[in-house]
């Protein structure tokens, strides 16, 4: 079955959210990084438990990563999809996490996993790949379709990488960890090494009592960025400090700040509208989303500061999604018109199933490709098809939103 059939499965039969695939509310996709009734289901359908604990449960209960996951922003490693090409490709979750900045195997700068391809050569929505280490845009390997620099991280990025990935593998392996307990071990390394909690602060440039509030609740768990910051300037190992122990070191600082990990870029005040167009201009077929990543603004605030250059992002992405509707439908009708052909040269009926079964073409209920086979199946019917490509689709462009 395709991957939305096997989705809509699990949910309707396992989970309590019955949606289908597609119409998830926001969040849902991110609570698959944590607990969630549908890997539950995979496991129980597959057979294989221990996919429960490729997530982020275990950890969530000790740490709060509510301001450091995105996972509607793919990234990866340029030398680890080399290493792992398709068929053996995998998305770590490591990945995931914003913090992380490096792969902590290979030590270099994780990059986007945006497709470099232009809009005729992507595929349809429902016809992307699922696959990991294949893009799901275009369906390139490795992500061919994006050519990106490889650059060596930095001493900290390493650090963060390496710290974080220690966590995901003791996690992965089954390990648990008590709040309390990690808690203490953190507050006494801030006496050890500021010999208060107001120091600690200061030199980590937290807030005033940002983490004390936090080390005396009992019932507060500590960001992920705090956990860092903490232990990057006291050189303490941080999956130490979740166990409990105080003594290991690992040396530093390594000059980890707080502003620095976000997954996005906190709002720029000196940014001018000649920066932004030329970061509009350096870039081909730039979309709203990616200038605003770019620029290190939000979609609203760049709007709100400059409202023509918005605009125009959004009216050029408007008509490069028209057009590649266009020719994807174009290439549908050829395709179509095959299938149309071996279906009557086989005496197999022209419908949705015989078609999907035995070419591969999805037609999704309502859509452009729907409309253009219900004309041909009426065509069909009529008898006003004489099998030439003559009439097959109009001259007139097909409604494609």
């Amino acid at each position: 079955m395709t991957y939305t059939v096997l989705i809509n499965f699990l949910v309707q039969q396992h989970c309590a959210l019955k949606v289908r695939y597609g119409g998830f509310p926001e969040g849902f996709w991110r609570s698959l990084l944590f607990e969630s009734p549908l890997i539950q289901a995979v496991a129980d359908a597959t057979g294989q438990p221990e996919l429960t604990q490729c997530t982020l449960r275990v950890l969530s209960e000790v740490i709060d990563f509510a301001s450091c996951i995105e996972a509607d922003v793919r990234r990866h490693c340029p030398q680890c999809v080399l290493d792992n090409p398709f068929q053996d490709a995998w998305e770590p979750l490591i990945w995931s996490i914003g913090p992380v900045q490096a792969c902590p195997a290979h030590h270099m700068l994780l990059v986007n996993s945006d497709c470099g391809a232009s809009g005729n050569e992507r595929d349809a929505r429902q016809r992307r790949s699922q696959h990991p280490g294949v893009c799901r845009h275009c369906g390139s390997v490795s992500f061919v379709c994006s050519e990106h620099l490889e650059a060596k991280a930095s001493r900290s990025q390493i650090w963060i990488a390496e710290q974080i990935g220690a966590l995901i593998a003791a996690a992965s392996g089954g390990e648990t960890f008590d709040r309390l307990t990690m808690i203490s071990a953190l507050r006494e390394a801030v006496m050890i090494h500021w010999g208060s909690i107001a120091e600690a602060e200061r030199c980590c440039g937290f807030g005033v009592n940002c983490l004390g509030d936090k080390l005396r609740a009992r019932d507060r768990r500590i960001g992920l960025q705090q956990i860092l910051v903490v232990a990057s300037a006291a050189g303490y190992d941080v999956l130490s400090m979740l166990r409990g122990i105080v003594a290991v070191r690992v040396g530093g600082p390594f000059g980890v700040c707080a502003n620095e990990q976000w997954l996005r870029r906190k709002y720029v005040s000196g940014l001018t509208e000649v920066a932004v167009k030329e970061a509009a201009n350096n870039i081909p077929n730039l979309t709203l989303t990616e200038l605003c990543l770019k620029v290190g603004l939000s979609r609203q605030a760049l709007c709100k500061r400059f409202p023509q250059i918005g605009a125009d992002a959004a009216a050029g992405f408007s008509r490069r999604q028209c057009s590649s509707a266009w020719c994807r439908l174009l290439s549908f009708a050829r395709k179509l018109r095959e299938a149309r052909l071996h279906l009557e040269a086989t005496g197999r009926a022209f419908n949705r199933p015989s078609i999907y079964k035995y070419t591969g073409l999805s037609i999704r209920p309502g859509s452009s490709a729907d409309r253009l086979f219900q004309r041909v199946k009426e065509r069909i019917e009529s008898k006003v098809d004489r099998g030439s490509s003559e009439g097959f689709f109009d001259s007139t462009p097909v409604d494609c939103h």
